[in-house]
């Protein structure tokens, strides 16, 4: 029996009442390239100014023409940009506002496209002059900085470069936290450890002779406050659907015009003559998404290539045909051994043709501290795994045209949470917390469209909690959409007390096949 929640989260979809950045309170700042009457511009598109929508009345201006940044009609999802370069120190584009940024709590979007940085503490947006607001994305991004930048989150992660994303921060000192994210995942978590200086001026663009960046702003919302993570949610959600920027490939852009989701690339069978979309599937956890199951078990059809399915290379950035002791093992290169990979794109493929499987599975890895998104970086598998599904899409989109829609994934984890009480403890608002933000950010055309398959661990010697995590996932099961409960492995279908053995494995892929809408089973 198969346990799940078919509805929509009405708080992860953005319905209802929120419409735009003004239907969260504490809105400081609001600059929108998509509304010309809020871009003043010359002839040659020389911007003058970009003008505030929240109220506050903090316009960005500038007067010099040779800082001047430059209007770009049809710059992403057939809306305009504003560009800034860093050509020269004397001349690098920028413009200032009026009102300083709260010292206690703030909160950051924009949606951006970095195309070069230059110095170690590109200004990007911030304050200018002492005390500025570090936007940096080579060594740091501190938006608690002070003038030497020796406060704040520090040594985060490099963002996508030439893309456009959703870049987002928000720090608070009574919450003792200040963050950055990139589409919805976090890149880097820190304490708070100061505050911005209230006296100077909010600036976009170019700071100092050292601190330059190239970059295209298309929308931008500050708060004095520090938003919650449903609030985070519905707005990278709102931005990244108004302006495609998760999924941007060629021909595929999303549809969006305003609050409301009325058509995507996503559920069109073809748009301008572009190939319909191909289904794209997941295999994640820890070692029994893996897998330690001999192959020399397997039934013999499953010891072939199986043509039409394609699992992601992550080395080599290329879909290859998925085959055992080849390709299937990402994490294992070498062992004959399979997970439950096989039989499920198996089952897929015999029933709906060309698909597609990412994998990324770690044997030994808590949810606690490895699978959340706001895991330490460096360790963070939930950051790994979402950058494989983004390299994936958008390798194949920008060398097809092709679109690969986010379908049903395997989630295979919670033995290793089982040996820690608090880790065990905490497990459920742990998993829905990762579910939650993954369905943002890999399918923001229906948050609760992607069907999770979530198979239970079984009790062993070494997992002192298991009931606890079985428990755990019952009640995500009856609370989070779309989010299936199946048998994992039972006795005597073990290869050592803690992992399936191939008839296991393969029983595993066929319910996840059969919860995808596939009738063939392999056996």
């Amino acid at each position: 029996m198969f346990i799940g929640a078919p509805f929509a989260n009405p708080a992860l979809l953005g319905a209802g009442a929120f419409e735009n950045p003004t239907s969260i309170s504490g809105l400081m700042r609001w600059y929108d390239a998509s509304d010309d009457s809020t871009v003043t511009r010359d002839g040659s598109n020389l911007v003058g100014q970009w003008r505030d929508k929240s109220g506050s009345g903090d316009h960005l201006n500038q007067s010099t023409a040779a800082r001047k940044p430059v209007f770009t009609p049809n710059s992403l999802n057939g809306l305009p940009g504003i560009a800034f370069t860093d050509t020269a120190t004397t001349s690098a584009s920028r413009m200032d506002g009026t009102l300083s940024t709260s010292t206690t709590e703030t909160t950051i979007f924009l949606v951006i496209t970095i195309g070069s940085l230059v110095g170690t503490f590109d200004g990007i947006l911030g304050q200018g002059g002492l005390g500025n607001l570090y936007t940096s994305t080579v060594l740091d991004w501190s938006p608690v900085g002070t003038a030497d930048g020796t406060t704040g989150v520090r040594n985060i992660p490099l963002p996508a470069l030439n893309k456009p994303i959703v870049l987002s921060m928000r720090r608070s000192s009574s919450v003792n936290n200040a963050e950055v994210r990139e589409n919805f995942a976090i890149l880097k978590k820190t304490t708070h450890t100061g505050g911005a200086t209230a006296s100077t001026v909010f600036r976009l663009g170019y700071d100092s002779n050292t601190n330059q960046s190239t970059i295209t702003a298309y929308e931008i919302a500050t708060y004095s406050r520090y938003l919650s993570d449903a609030e985070m949610l519905q707005m990278e959600d709102y931005l990244n659907n108004k302006w495609a920027c998760y999924v941007n490939f060629a021909g595929r852009r999303s549809l969006h015009r305003g609050p409301q989701r009325y058509a995507t690339a996503n559920n069109i069978t073809s748009l301008s003559g572009l190939p319909a979309p191909k289904q794209l599937y997941f295999v994640f956890g820890q070692s029994n998404a893996a897998g330690v199951a001999p192959i020399a078990d397997l039934p013999a059809v499953l010891k072939l290539p199986i043509t039409n399915a394609k699992i992601w290379t992550p080395g080599t950035s290329t879909f290859d045909t998925l085959e055992a002791n080849v390709n299937n093992q990402p994490n294992s290169a070498g062992q004959p051994w399979h997970g439950p990979e096989l039989s499920f794109m198996y089952d897929l493929v015999a029933d709906f043709g060309e698909s597609y499987l990412v994998k990324s599975a770690t044997g030994g890895t808590d949810l606690a501290t490895r699978w959340r998104p706001d895991s330490p970086s460096g360790q963070n598998l939930y950051r790994d795994f979402i950058t494989k599904i983004d390299n994936a899409r958008y390798a194949v989109g920008m060398a097809t045209g092709l679109e690969l829609k986010p379908n049903t994934g395997i989630w295979y984890q919670g033995e290793a949470d089982t040996g820690t009480p608090a880790y065990a403890a905490a497990y459920q608002a742990n998993e829905a917390f990762m579910i939650n933000t993954l369905r943002n950010g890999v399918d923001v055309t229906g948050a609760e469209n992607l069907k999770l398959v979530v198979p239970s661990i079984n009790n062993t010697n070494y997992d002192q909690y298991y009931q606890q995590i079985n428990a755990a996932k019952d009640a995500n099961a009856a609370s989070l959409p779309n989010y299936y409960r199946i048998p994992g492995w039972v006795a005597p279908n073990t290869v050592d007390g803690i992992h399936g053995n191939s008839s296991a494995e393969v029983g595993v892929g066929n319910a996840a096949a059969l919860i995808a809408g596939a009738t063939t089973q392999v056996s």
